[in-house]
C-alpha cells in the first residue's frame, strides 16, 4: 500500500477520521474528475510546496487518491498554514497552465488533520503528475478552453498584500528594465557620439538576456527588454538620431493609450479584464458591483500613457536626449509600479465577494 493511499485510509477506532472520510463528508469533487472551466472543491493533502519569484507567487500541488491538482496563489510566496503534509479544501475555477490542471488564488480551508510527510525535493516547480498512474478524464467529453491568467507584474492585482518589488519584475526585472537605457543616457552624454551609447545599452541588455538563460529562469521579461534596446539601437543607428533610441517607446505608449481607452469605450475595461482572469470570475465580473471601479482604475492607467507621451514627445521632437532619456526612467518601471498600486487599492476584495448582479453589461 502506497504513502497516499494509507493516509487516505480512514482510521480505526477513536482517533480523527481519515482524509478519504472528511473529503467525502465535505462532498469535494475527486480531482480525475475535475473538468477544465468548471467551479470545483477539491480536497486531499498537500504534497509539494514550491515558491516561484516575487511575480509568479506559491505553487502548490494537492494529491487525493485520483490524482494531482495544482494550486497557484499567484503574487506570494508563502501562504499561512500551507506546507506539505497539510490536509486542504481548495475552491475555485479549473485552468489548464503548461498542459496541467490548476486552481488560481483558490479560496481554501485548511483541514483537522494530516501528518508531516518526508520532503521529496526542493525548489521544484509544479509537474502536475497523475498520482499512481491515474490520469485525468479522458472519457471523449469535450471542454471548453482554459482562459488565460496574467501573470508578472498584473499577479499583483489578486494578491492580498501589495508587493512592490514583485510590481516592478524583482529586483533584476528592476534592474533589466532600467540600465539600458541609464546606460546608454549615460555614455552618449559623457562622449557625445552614438555609437558607443548604441554598442553599451546592447551590450548591456545581452548580458541581461544571457544571465537569464544561464540560472534557467523565464527568460521573457528580459528578452521583451533585449527586444526593445535592440529596435532602438537599430533605429538610432539608421537615422544617425540618438532621440531616434527612444521613439520605440514612444510609439508603444500610443498603442497601449489608444487599446485601454477602446477596452472602456466597449464596456469592457481592460483592468476588469484582468481581475476577472486572476480571480476566475469570467461570468459575472461585468454585473458586479466593482464594475465601476475597474472602470476607473483602467482611465488611470490611460492617464499614464497620456502622460508619457505628453512629457516625452515634445523632448524627443526638441533633440534634448539627456532629458527625454531621464523622463523615460522617471515616468518607467517607478510610475508604473505606482499606478499598479493605485489599480491594486481600487480593486482588491475577496474573490469571493464577485457575485452576479443584474445583467451583464452589453
Amino acid at each position: 500500500m502506497s504513502w497516499l493511499s494509507r493516509l487516505l485510509t480512514p482510521r480505526e477506532g477513536p482517533e480523527e477520521p481519515g482524509l478519504r472520510e472528511v473529503i467525502a463528508n465535505l462532498g469535494a469533487t475527486p480531482v480525475e474528475a475535475a473538468q477544465v472551466r468548471a467551479e470545483v472543491t477539491v480536497a486531499g493533502v498537500i504534497a509539494e510546496t514550491s515558491p516561484g519569484d516575487a511575480a509568479s507567487g506559491l505553487h502548490v500541488r494537492l494529491t487525493d487518491d485520483t490524482g494531482t491538482m495544482g494550486l497557484v496563489f499567484l503574487g506570494r510566496q508563502e501562504v499561512p498554514g500551507i506546507e506539505e503534509g497539510r490536509w486542504i479544501a481548495a475552491t475555485g475555477r479549473v485552468a489548464e497552465s503548461g498542459g496541467q490542471r490548476v486552481i488560481f488564488n483558490p479560496r481554501y480551508e485548511l483541514l483537522t488533520g494530516g501528518t508531516r510527510m518526508r520532503k521529496q525535493g526542493e525548489g521544484r516547480r509544479l509537474e502536475g503528475a497523475p498520482v499512481d498512474g491515474n490520469q485525468p478524464p479522458t472519457d471523449g467529453e469535450e471542454t471548453a478552453p482554459a482562459l488565460p491568467t496574467p501573470s508578472g507584474a498584473f499577479a499583483q492585482l489578486a494578491a492580498e498584500d501589495f508587493d512592490v518589488m514583485a510590481s516592478m519584475g524583482g529586483v533584476r526585472g528592476l534592474l533589466e528594465s532600467v540600465i539600458p537605457g541609464l546606460v546608454f543616457v549615460v555614455v552618449f552624454i559623457a562622449t557625445r557620439e552614438l555609437v558607443p551609447a548604441l554598442i553599451a545599452a546592447s551590450a548591456v541588455a545581452v548580458v541581461a538576456l544571457a544571465a537569464r538563460l544561464l540560472v534557467r529562469q523565464s527568460p521573457a521579461m528580459a528578452f521583451g527588454g533585449f527586444v526593445g534596446v535592440m529596435i532602438g539601437v537599430i533605429w538610432a543607428w539608421r537615422s544617425g538620431d540618438a532621440g531616434d533610441f527612444f521613439v520605440w517607446g514612444l510609439y508603444v505608449n500610443a498603442a497601449y493609450a489608444i487599446g485601454v481607452l477602446i477596452s472602456i469605450l466597449a464596456r469592457w475595461p481592460i483592468v476588469g479584464v484582468l481581475v476577472a482572469l486572476l480571480r476566475n470570475t469570467w461570468d459575472s465580473w461585468r454585473s458586479s458591483p466593482a464594475y465601476p471601479r475597474y472602470v476607473a482604475a483602467t482611465w488611470i492607467w490611460v492617464g499614464l500613457f497620456a502622460l508619457r507621451l505628453a512629457v516625452q514627445l515634445p523632448l524627443y521632437l526638441t533633440g534634448q536626449v539627456g532629458w527625454l532619456g531621464t523622463a523615460r526612467l522617471v515616468m518607467g518601471v517607478p510610475l508604473f509600479a505606482l499606478v499598479l498600486w493605485v489599480t491594486w487599492l481600487l480593486v482588491r476584495e475577496p474573490a469571493g465577494r464577485e457575485a452576479p448582479e443584474g445583467t451583464p453589461r452589453p
